[in-house]
C-alpha cells in the first residue's frame, strides 16, 4: 500500500502540473454550464419576441369574405402578440419565392363548407411561422362562425360548444417533477463529464510517458505491474470523479434555476433538497464504479498508441460509442430491469434516471455497483498483461500494419491483434454499408457477394502484411482420423444446439422464425441446389476464412490457445447479431474452433460448418419428410425420454470426435513439423 500510495501521489502530481487538464476539468465545468443556461435563455427569448412582434405579409386571393378575414388578420397588437398586413397581389406565388410576402391564403366554397390553403414556403422561417399562425386565425374565424350559427339556432351557445369541463391535478410533489426532469438530463452529461475527464488523464499517463520516454524509467522501479497499472488506474479514476462532482454541482445549480423561472413562474417552490440524498449518495456510487470502468477502458486504449496524437486518434471510437449510449435516457418507456442493470453504460444512464423520478430497486443498484467493478477487473486483468509484456507495450504489437509501408513489412510475419480487429471493422461496414443493398438488388446471390467480400478483404490484409498463409489459415490437408474427429464433435455439437433451440423456440418464437420466413421466400425462387450452395456451402467457406482463418490465425499467435478458442468463438456469435442466435452459433464456433486448432486445418471446419448449415436447410425445406421419419430434429416438444437419449448421444460424439483429435499426431507436432 506504501508503494501503491507513493506512486498514485507521482501519477496526480504529473497530472496536475499540466495546466491545461486543471482548466478543462475544474474552470470549464463551473464557467461552461451558466455560460450554456444563460446564453440559451436570452437566445430563445429573443427568438420568441421576434417571431411574436415581427409582422407577416399575406395576401388574400380568392376569398369571399375578405372583410371578415382581414378584420381578423389586421387586429391590434395589443389583442394578439403577432399581426398581419395584408397585401394583395396577382402574383402571389411569384411574390412568395422573391421574400416579397410571407405566405397567402386561397379559398374555395362547397356544399356550405369553406375549405382554405395555405401556401408557404418552409425553408424561410418567417414564411414557416406566418403559415403557422395563419392556422391559428383560421380557428378563431372557425370558432365565430361556430358561435353565430348556434346562437341564430336559439341554443345556449356555454352547453353546446362546451358540455363537458375537465381539470388536470398533478399529484406528483414538486421534488418528484423536478427529479424527473432532471433524470433525462442529468445522466449523459454526467456520462460524457466522466469520459472528458478520464480520457486525457489516460492518455497522458500512457501514451504521453511513452512519448516524453519516460515510460521505461517507470517499468525499472521495485513495483509490480499491477501496482503500476492500479496507481495509474486511481489517479485517472480520481480526476474522472472531480470532473463529475464539478459538473455535477454546476448542472444541479444552473437547473434549479432554470426550473424555478421556466417551469414554476410565480408559484412558490418548496423543494427538500433532503428529499434526493439517498439519490444522490447512490447516483455517487454508480458514477464511482463507472468512472472506474471508463478509466480502465481508456488506459487500456491508449496504453498501445506511441504518441499524445495516436492515442486520442485512439479514442475516438470509445468517446462516440459512450455518447451515443448515453442518449438511450432520453428514450421513452425505457427502465431499469435486470437484463439492462449488466450492461455497460446503459445501466448507470437508466439507474440515475430512476433514482432522481425515486423509482428503483435495490437488486437492480448492487447488479449494476458489481457488473461495473467486475467489468473493471477484466480490464485490470488485460492491462497487467499488457505491462508484462514489453512486445506488446513498446513493440508493433499495437500497429495495425496496413498503415506501413508494405517495402518496410517483414515476410512472413503473423498479424497482430489490432490487425484483426481492423479486419473486423473492415467487414463489418461491409455487412453495414453494402450487405442491405446487395440483399435488395440481387437478393440471396448478394448475401453470397457480400460473404465473398470477407475473403477478398483476409486474402488482400495477409498479402499486403506478407503473412505466412498456410500457417495463418491453417492450409493443411486434415489426416482422415481428425476429419472423423471433427464430424462426430459436429454431430454431437448439433445436438445440443437442437436441444437449446427447443429452449430458445419457447422463450421468442419470433426471433426464430425470422430465419424460416427467409428461406421460404428464397424456395420459390431458387433449386434445392443454389439454396445449398448459397446458405450451406459459400457461408461455410467465406465465414472460416475470416473466423477460423485470418481471426483465429492471430489469435493463437498472441494469446493463450483456450483464450483464442474462446474470443474467436464469441466474436463468431455477435457476427450473426442476434441474441437467440448468439448462443447456438458460440457453441457451434467453439466446436469449430477447437477442430481447426487441434487438427491444423481450416478444411475440417469447413466441412463441419457446411454439414450444419445443409441440414439446417433441408429441415427448413422439407419439414413433412422429418415430421415422418425425423421428427425428433424439428419437433417444438421433447419428453424426457427424447431429451436423455438425445444428450447422451451428444456426449457420446463429443467425447469420441475429441479423443480424435486429441490422438496421435497433435495440433502441436503438426505445428512443429511445418
Amino acid at each position: 500500500m506504501k508503494r501503491l500510495f507513493t506512486l498514485y501521489k507521482k501519477e496526480m502530481l504529473d497530472v496536475i502540473r499540466d495546466k491545461k487538464t486543471i482548466i478543462i476539468m475544474i474552470l470549464v465545468p463551473l464557467i461552461l454550464y451558466p455560460l450554456m443556461f444563460f446564453a440559451g435563455m436570452q437566445i430563445a427569448s429573443m427568438v420568441s419576441q421576434e417571431s411574436a412582434h415581427k409582422a407577416y405579409r399575406v395576401s388574400l386571393e380568392g376569398v369571399s369574405k375578405e372583410e371578415e378575414l382581414r378584420t381578423l388578420l389586421t387586429k391590434e397588437e395589443d389583442e394578439r402578440e403577432y399581426y398581419f398586413i395584408v397585401k394583395n397581389t396577382s402574383t402571389p406565388r411569384e411574390d412568395l419565392e422573391e421574400k416579397k410576402i410571407d405566405a397567402y391564403l386561397e379559398m374555395q366554397e362547397s356544399e356550405g363548407k369553406l375549405k382554405f390553403q395555405i401556401y408557404y414556403n418552409s425553408s424561410i422561417r418567417d414564411s414557416q411561422t406566418a403559415s403557422t399562425m395563419l392556422e391559428k386565425v383560421l380557428e378563431d374565424y372557425q370558432e365565430q362562425l361556430r358561435k353565430e350559427k348556434i346562437k341564430s339556432s336559439g341554443l345556449d351557445l356555454e352547453t353546446t360548444l362546451y358540455p363537458i369541463e375537465s381539470e388536470l391535478k398533478d399529484l406528483s410533489s414538486q421534488e418528484q417533477t423536478a427529479g424527473y426532469m432532471f433524470g433525462s438530463i442529468i445522466p449523459m452529461l454526467m456520462i460524457v463529464s466522466i469520459l472528458l475527464g478520464a480520457i486525457y488523464p489516460a492518455i497522458d499517463l500512457t501514451a504521453g510517458e511513452k512519448e516524453r520516454g519516460t515510460m521505461e524509467t517507470l517499468l525499472t522501479l521495485p513495483a509490480s505491474s499491477y501496482e503500476l497499472i492500479m496507481s495509474k488506474l486511481l489517479a485517472v479514476s480520481t480526476l474522472a470523479m472531480i470532473s463529475a462532482i464539478l459538473n455535477f454541482l454546476s448542472m444541479a445549480i444552473m437547473g434549479f434555476l432554470v426550473f424555478q423561472s421556466l417551469l414554476m413562474g410565480d408559484t412558490k417552490i418548496e423543494i427538500h433538497l433532503v428529499t434526493f440524498l439517498p439519490a444522490v449518495l447512490l447516483a455517487l456510487l454508480a458514477v464511482m464504479t463507472f468512472s472506474l470502468l471508463v478509466s480502465v477502458l481508456s488506459i487500456l486504449i491508449s496504453i498501445f498508441a506511441k504518441t499524445f496524437k495516436e492515442a486520442e486518434n485512439y479514442s475516438t471510437p470509445l468517446l462516440l460509442v459512450i455518447m451515443l449510449t448515453s442518449y438511450v435516457g432520453f428514450l421513452p418507456n425505457i427502465e431499469l430491469n435486470t437484463t439492462l442493470s449488466a450492461v455497460p453504460v446503459v445501466n448507470v444512464v437508466l439507474l440515475i434516471k430512476g433514482l432522481f423520478s425515486f423509482q428503483y430497486e435495490l437488486s437492480h443498484i448492487l447488479i449494476v455497483l458489481f457488473s461495473n467493478v467486475f467489468y473493471s477487473l477484466i480490464g485490470v486483468f488485460l492491462l497487467g498483461k499488457v505491462f508484462s509484456s514489453e512486445r506488446l507495450l513498446f513493440g508493433e504489437e499495437g500497429s495495425i500494419q496496413l498503415f506501413e509501408n508494405r517495402r518496410n513489412i517483414k515476410e512472413g510475419q503473423m498479424p497482430s491483434i489490432p490487425d484483426a480487429i481492423f479486419l473486423l471493422a473492415c467487414c463489418l461496414m461491409v455487412m453495414i454499408y453494402l450487405g442491405a443493398f446487395l440483399q435488395r438488388k440481387f437478393g440471396m446471390l448478394g448475401n453470397s457477394m457480400m460473404q465473398s467480400l470477407f475473403v477478398i478483404l483476409s486474402c488482400l490484409f495477409a498479402w499486403y502484411i506478407k503473412a505466412d498463409k498456410k500457417k495463418l489459415f491453417s492450409l493443411r490437408v486434415p489426416k482422415p482420423s481428425k476429419l472423423l474427429g471433427g464430424l462426430l464433435l459436429w454431430v454431437g455439437t448439433f445436438l445440443i444446439m437442437m436441444l437449446l433451440g427447443v429452449v430458445l423456440t419457447k422463450l421468442m418464437p419470433e426471433s426464430v422464425s425470422e430465419v424460416s420466413e427467409k428461406l421460404g421466400q428464397y424456395m420459390q425462387e431458387l433449386s434445392m441446389a443454389e439454396i445449398i450452395v448459397m446458405f450451406a456451402v459459400v457461408p461455410a467457406i467465406c465465414e472460416e476464412t475470416l473466423f477460423r482463418g485470418f481471426i483465429f490465425g492471430t489469435l493463437k499467435e498472441r494469446i493463450k490457445p483456450w483464450q483464442a478458442v474462446v474470443l474467436t468463438a464469441a466474436v463468431f456469435g455477435l457476427y450473426h447479431m442476434s441474441v437467440v442466435r448468439f448462443v447456438t452459433t458460440g457453441i457451434l464456433g467453439l466446436a469449430l474452433t477447437f477442430a481447426v486448432y487441434q487438427s491444423g486445418s481450416i478444411f475440417v471446419s469447413m466441412l463441419m460448418h457446411a454439414l450444419n448449415n445443409t441440414v439446417s436447410v433441408l429441415t427448413m425445406c422439407y419439414p413433412d419428410w422429418f415430421e415422418t421419419h425425423l421428427a425428433w430434429l424439428i419437433q417444438e416438444e421433447l419428453s424426457g425420454t427424447e431429451v436423455g437419449i438425445l444428450i447422451a448421444g451428444a456426449v457420446a460424439a463429443i467425447i469420441l470426435g475429441v479423443s480424435l483429435l486429441l490422438s496421435s499426431f497433435s495440433a502441436a507436432k503438426i505445428r512443429r513439423s511445418s
